[in-house]
């Protein structure tokens, strides 16, 4: 018959004369099909249950068996859920209201005596059976979502509470030396120790804005937004230029700080450049702050696994080693490892990030450790688009230096020439630009909103000496950064904007672009960027002359 549903029904009776009449009674329906199953105990019931595997729609079970009751048969299918996994339905030669009152608490969809067993009467017993426990099961499902709903909130919470705990901490700590030093600055400024705490206040800055930058990259990782840019790198020329640079930190230290390349080697890879650095720069940093003395070997290797082709690092240590079950702990957030290779409470995020970013890479982030003797952290990047692989060496690297960056060039114009509007609000802001700039002799003017550098541009723009650069924070009120520059692009003002912001998230930079800045300095700004940027943009206008 088409369209006729097809249930599977298992008869639980030590009596074989019931069971035919159980069978008998359900034929007769015509709403449905039936594939009966027969039982005559309790224990091979259960078998049969364990075997159907879930296909079993409805169980009809006599309330006294030879080895357990109808009751105990029920509890040993529920187990610990709240209900069985399939409907029940009790038959008994009584119809006692203990009885029916114990079934129900058992999980028993229906109870009626053996007498009622009636082709008019058991099929709507049995659908409305399963219907109930279609019901039962959804109300079940329904609570133990709301639980889990619950637990969920609860960790949230307790995550939340956490994370401020350890960013009050963690943001404290710096600002009180800042705040503090400043104090005893403005009390002295000609103090014979100015100068030592010019460069704490700098150190304690510089660690703020690597907090802040972690703190935004986790927000990124747990958004789904890694940032991966995949492009063709060499990543034996990126861990020489790190190793060389943190070698002297490590000998600070008292650290013999070691890079070897192990067999056959791809000079170039596809994988995120920038994020394989930090990670590699993370891990390094650790071994140094944890070895006392010692050696740290960087061992770089090539594997094949499954068709994957991984790149792999290992970076090892003589450090203080963590203790084997708090090895997993350091990838978590907000855990660190303390000075005898357990745990305390802090930022921790380097570690958490870092992983992340190494799986968002293709490979993986682990470590083996021995307290008191040292770690071994091993990081892996997917490298299937490896080509020119071959033995290689550190020293070839030495001989062959990338190019210079960053490095002056004699400059092919006249600062005391040129003009650069700053639209910035904040008071310290304009202040700090102003002496970054003062010494370059350029000519500074400065608005404190978009609706002024919008008016003061097109000014200057019918004068004899127009501004070469607007320098504009993006955050302004009365008229934003982006609706200013948006508002002198429309008006065919083709003056460089350079974007000023604090916003640091994913597709920031892709909104000052796309509102018509030229390029992107994100606050707090260093000089350096500052003026590299300012130059670029003079170096452009004489080039385009």
């Amino acid at each position: 018959m088409m369209g006729v549903p097809r249930r599977e029904i298992l008869i639980v009776d030590d009596c074989e004369s019931d069971r035919q009449a159980i069978e008998q009674a359900l034929r007769t329906d015509r709403s449905c099909r039936y594939h009966f199953h027969q039982a005559a105990t309790g224990a091979q019931a259960l078998e049969m249950v364990r075997q159907a595997n879930g296909t079993i729609d409805l169980i009809i079970l006599d309330w006294h068996l030879p080895d357990i009751t109808g009751i105990e048969f029920a509890r040993s299918l529920r187990g610990t859920s709240q209900i069985p996994p399939y409907p029940i339905v009790l038959l008994t030669t009584s119809g006692s209201p203990s009885i029916a009152q114990e079934a129900l608490l058992a999980g028993v969809q229906d109870f009626f005596t053996k007498s009622m067993v009636h082709a008019d009467i058991l099929p709507l017993v049995t659908r409305n059976a399963m219907e109930r426990f279609r019901l039962i099961q959804r109300l079940v499902r329904s609570e133990r979502d709301a639980r889990e709903a619950k637990v969920r909130a609860e960790d949230a919470n307790r995550a939340k509470s956490i994370f401020l705990t350890s960013m009050s901490h963690e943001l404290r700590t710096p600002l009180t030396a800042v705040l503090g030093l400043a104090e005893l600055l403005l009390d002295d400024p000609h103090a014979c120790d100015a100068r030592q705490m010019l460069e704490m206040i700098q150190s304690n800055g510089q660690h703020l804005a690597e907090l802040l930058n972690d703190i935004l990259d986790l927000a990124k990782i747990e958004a789904g937004h890694s940032d991966i840019k995949l492009l063709p790198c060499e990543p034996l020329r990126i861990i020489y230029e790190l190793c060389t640079l943190l070698r002297f930190r490590a000998a600070d230290e008292g650290i013999d700080l070691r890079l070897e390349f192990h067999g056959a080697l791809p000079a170039k890879i596809t994988t995120d450049a920038v994020r394989l650095r930090q990670i590699m720069m993370n891990l390094i940093s650790n071994a140094i702050k944890f070895t006392k003395g010692g050696t740290i070997d960087v061992i770089v290797s090539f594997e094949e696994k499954a068709y994957t082709q991984l790149l792999r690092f290992d970076v090892i240590d003589t450090g203080i080693g963590i203790s084997r079950d708090n090895q997993q702990a350091i990838f978590q957030p907000f855990v660190q490892v303390g000075d005898k290779g357990n745990f305390r409470s802090g930022v921790g995020l380097g570690l958490a990030i870092s992983r992340s970013l190494a799986l968002a890479l293709g490979g993986d982030l682990s470590v083996v450790s021995e307290l008191g003797k040292g770690s071994t952290f091993t990081l892996t990047v997917r490298a299937n688009e490896a080509n020119t692989i071959g033995v290689m060496s550190p020293e070839y690297y030495q001989r062959n230096q990338s190019p210079p960056t960053g490095q002056s060039r004699p400059d092919d114009f006249d600062w005391h020439t040129r003009r650069i509007l700053v639209a910035e609000d904040t008071r310290a802001n304009q202040f700090l630009i102003r002496r970054m700039l003062e010494p370059s002799s350029v000519r500074l003017d400065f608005v404190d909103n978009g609706q002024r550098a919008v008016a003061e541009v097109i000014k200057e723009s019918k004068g004899p000496m127009p501004y070469d650069l607007v320098l504009m924070d993006m955050q302004m009120p009365v008229q934003s950064g982006y609706d200013a520059t948006r508002q002198l692009r429309a008006l065919g003002m083709n003056v460089p904007i350079i974007a000023l912001t604090a916003a640091a998230m994913e597709g920031d930079r892709e909104r000052c672009l796309g509102a018509g800045c030229n390029n992107y300095l994100s606050k707090p700004i260093a000089r350096k960027e500052l003026f590299a940027a300012v130059s670029q943009v003079f170096h452009q206008s004489v080039a385009a002359h």
